[in-house]
């Protein structure tokens, strides 16, 4: 009787062992599918910050990034992280289909909507504005309030996972446009992600990873004034090593919004950014990559340091005999259009120029506080026919 109890207990042992075992894996499931594995939109990237664990908080959980062709980065939580409906919400926005993951056709589609309403009132500024010439120019003052920009994304993967994606219908208020714009690209590795398509030039800060989430005052008016603009073209990202992260892009020109492919030149123009940041991701979890702002209030310092280099050989796209060009990317330091007629002397008209502009850039983030800065050195020169 005595050996049979303990052949009992033996058993019975094993079977909460097996019991426990089972439990934990009903668990570790649960999770997964609550979690959810959710990308959004195009590039894919690198993954961050430390590896998902069964008590792991959302803010330590494993996270994959992905852009669009605005440049900017999403995340979404990694399997086995207890994310809630709000903190998976903020990063892949609404996902009307995803296949699982044992699909054969594997298959996300993600939709997103950014909208930005402004108020915009220059009143106080004065009516006019004397340039380097003397002449006398008219300054167009504002009162109003404009819907400045939306944004309507679809995104995601289709056929392989690492084939990437995204649909933009893209308009602006102060440009009075509207952009139909896409892009597609393939994810070797966290090193490299190739795309081609509609994306913001890496010249400046403001169109790497974080277009359209700024600050609350948009772009500041240093960056508003030397930053490119978008165009169609290839370009890749990824991470050359930990915290290392670069962007080379080829394109069409500084700004071909609303310019029509028979107007733009057969020069090309190249950009690129590389930045560091050695303390680890400068702002997980949020839907942009290098957002600004410490809206997590992680109690972490990060830093960053980064810097860009754009250089292009510009094109009027319009008629000598038109003074109000269709290029608007270059400005000259008085703030007048490059390409207008008389910006360098009266009646003159520039029809080719060469841009060049470096930026450098740094942030540092701790516990709500974020400050940021950027220094651009630019210069453009009249080319000859």
């Amino acid at each position: 009787m005595k050996a049979e109890n303990a052949a009992v207990r033996e058993l019975l042992r094993k079977m909460e062992e097996q019991q426990k075992t089972l439990l934990e894996q009903v668990e570790r499931l649960q999770r997964r599918l609550d979690g959810g594995t959710a990308t959004d939109v195009s590039t894919a990237g690198k993954t961050l910050v430390t590896p998902a664990t069964a008590d792991a908080p959302a803010a330590q959980c494993e996270y994959f990034t992905c852009g669009d062709q605005s440049g900017r980065y999403f995340r979404t939580a990694g399997i086995g992280c207890r994310t809630t409906a709000k903190q998976r919400a903020l990063r892949t926005g609404i996902v009307l289909v995803q296949t699982p993951d044992d699909a054969k056709v594997p298959l996300l589609v993600n939709f997103n909507v950014n909208t930005q309403l402004r108020y915009l009132n220059t009143l106080n500024s004065k009516d006019t504005f004397t340039d380097h010439l003397g002449v006398v120019r008219e300054v167009h003052n504002r009162n109003d309030i404009t819907v400045n920009r939306a944004m309507f994304i679809l995104g995601g993967y289709i056929f392989d996972k690492r084939l990437r994606y995204s649909f933009t219908v893209w308009t602006s208020a102060g440009a009075s446009s509207i952009v139909v714009a896409g892009n597609i690209g393939w994810v070797f590795n966290k090193h490299i992600t190739l795309m081609a398509g509609y994306t913001g030039v890496p010249g400046s800060r403001s169109l790497v990873n974080t277009f359209p989430y700024y600050t609350a005052t948009d772009r500041s008016m240093a960056d508003n004034f030397f930053r490119p603009g978008f165009t169609q073209g290839v370009w890749a990202t990824g991470e050359l090593s930990k915290g290392l992260n670069y962007q080379a892009f080829v394109g069409n020109s500084l700004n071909t919004l609303s310019i029509s492919a028979a107007k733009i030149d057969t020069n090309l123009m190249f950009s690129g950014s590389l930045w560091w940041e050695p303390l680890g991701n400068y702002a997980p979890p949020g839907k942009s990559m290098n957002m600004y702002d410490d809206y997590f209030a992680q109690k972490k310092v990060r830093i960053r340091l980064g810097t860009s280099f754009t250089t292009s050989k510009e094109d009027r796209f319009s008629n000598l005999d038109v003074s109000s060009p269709e290029n608007t990317a270059l400005y000259n330091s008085d703030g007048v259009l490059t390409f207008s007629t008389g910006a360098f002397a009266p009646g003159v008209t520039v029809d080719k120029a060469l841009y060049k502009m470096w930026a450098i850039d740094w942030g540092l983030k701790y516990n709500g506080l974020a400050i940021n800065g950027q220094y651009f050195m630019s210069l453009a020169k009249r080319l000859r026919n």
